[in-house]
């Protein structure tokens, strides 16, 4: 009999050996969303269940953004946001799924945002009390997520938003189009969203579904056309400017970001005349956008004036943009060049390096900064700038049926056009330089050209 036992509690516990082997089988594993140079952008930790854990968001600079935690695929815990600087600015309390407390920590704004943003503060906390008393309609949680989003909040807003867009995907041909500004606006957000994480292909098509939702609305063209500028695809991103300048000619955002294109382009003439554009409706900027630009208009005209031989106007912009945010690194920049080429040595020196600090390079992908520092702070003359090497391009883009591959040396090359998400749909050999975009649904896509001995990609719209 005892032994009998022996034997009935031995293979018990190898049941339960064996069973424990099947729950732990899969390890954790950890998801990464990288920026352009590198470093983290979004970090997801997934528990033995595969069910995910904890995330973690960055800023470009590399210091943490969020921290949020799970249970059981849930929000669940305490999580934190931080500033650039380190310091919390909100506390939110979880508790399965349920958000039990909202804490404000730290309001932060501008002498020009400050009203807009306790707006939002306040819109987000009477629409979080709604829906923990009643259910959560969708328009609740666009509401939710619309504000979560503009008081920076991506995590939590970009969970409410793939929600919509699930719900969205459900929506008949005809309540698509009775509801396309709405729908236009959840996938605009999400757009956004993946810009900020730098998820560029993922950005694109985003926007550009937003617009096919809802294609007679201008912002959504300049919100494109900026996003484009934004990863330097100048051609593509002036197009979709000049379509919302179409539709609205005093577009103070499209004027704007039209303004700070050609500043970069070197054409300084015709930047300053889209600024000035720009500058006719200025309120509207402050009321109707998101964050704190740094780039504003009084940084990019500042710049403008001083290359235009207005040099004392431009820095008393420059000096009142930093009176605005006195941690405006792109205005530090830019007064630190006009005080530099205008042989003011030393205090060009220190606002250099000071822009420096405040993460100028990271937060806007610029990489003239160390340059001048050193030319500033060891009172060098700059050097002559060499002539920019002609890159090839497509024509046209966007494009309906055919495309060109121009500035481009060889003929009949190999090629493959893929989707935002690397999936190839089309390949063949180009005829010339030629290739036809029959078949192929409206969207992103990227052309890879192979047989050289330098491959290239280029996004291409379908329109």
């Amino acid at each position: 009999m005892l032994k009998t036992v022996s034997l009935f509690l031995l293979f018990l516990n190898c049941s339960y050996i064996y069973a424990q082997a099947e729950i732990y089988e899969t390890p954790p594993k950890i998801k990464k969303d990288l920026y352009n140079d590198g470093i983290p952008a979004r970090i997801k930790w997934y528990g033995y269940d595969k069910k995910i854990d904890s995330l973690k968001t960055y800023y470009k600079s590399g210091k943490i953004n969020e921290e949020i935690y799970f249970k059981n695929g849930k929000y669940h815990g305490t999580f934190y946001q931080y500033n650039s600087k380190g310091e919390i600015t909100t506390i939110w309390k979880y508790e399965n799924g349920k958000l039990i407390e909202r804490i404000n920590k730290k309001i932060e704004f501008t002498l020009k945002t400050e009203e807009r943003t306790r707006k939002h503060y306040l819109q987000l906390n009477t629409v979080n009390e709604k829906i923990k008393k009643t259910s959560n309609s969708f328009d609740k949680s666009y509401q939710r997520a619309s504000l979560r989003y503009r008081l920076g909040n991506y995590s939590l807003a970009l969970n409410d938003l793939k929600k919509l867009e699930r719900y969205i995907g459900k929506f008949s041909v005809e309540k698509q189009a009775k509801y396309h500004k709405l729908v236009a606006a959840v996938y605009d957000y999400l757009g956004s969203i993946y810009s900020s994480y730098e998820m560029e292909n993922y950005a694109i098509q985003y926007k550009y579904k937003a617009l096919r939702a809802s294609p007679e609305q201008s912002r959504l063209y300049h919100n494109l056309g900026s996003y484009l500028i934004q990863i330097k695809s100048y051609d593509l991103g002036i197009n979709y400017l000049n379509q919302a300048i179409e539709i609205v000619p005093n577009h103070s955002f499209a004027h704007w970001v039209l303004g700070a294109t050609y500043t970069d382009l070197g054409d300084y003439e015709k930047a300053m005349y889209h600024v000035q554009i720009s500058f006719k409706n200025e309120k509207s900027l402050y009321k109707y956008g998101v964050g704190s630009a740094e780039r504003d208009l009084r940084t990019i005209r500042g710049f403008l004036f001083h290359k235009l031989g207005e040099t004392e106007k431009g820095i008393n912009d420059l000096e009142e943009a930093l009176e605005i945010n006195e941690d405006n690194s792109f205005a530090m920049r830019n007064l630190g060049v006009v005080l530099y080429e205008t042989q003011q040595y030393e205090e060009a020196c220190e606002l250099l390096q000071k822009s420096k600090e405040l993460f100028y390079e990271s937060k806007h992908r610029k990489t003239d900064l160390q340059e001048y520092i050193d030319l500033a702070c060891n009172k060098e003359i700059f050097p002559e700038q060499k002539e920019k090497e002609e890159l090839p391009f497509i024509f046209p883009n966007p494009a309906a049926d055919m495309i060109e591959l121009r500035n481009y040396d060889v003929d009949n090359f190999v090629y493959e056009i893929v989707t935002h998400n690397n999936q190839t749909v089309k390949k063949g050999k180009a005829s010339g330089k030629r290739i036809a975009l029959s078949g192929l649904e409206h969207g992103l896509y990227i052309l890879r050209v192979l047989d050289t001995e330098t491959p290239i990609s280029l996004r291409i719209i379908k329109k």
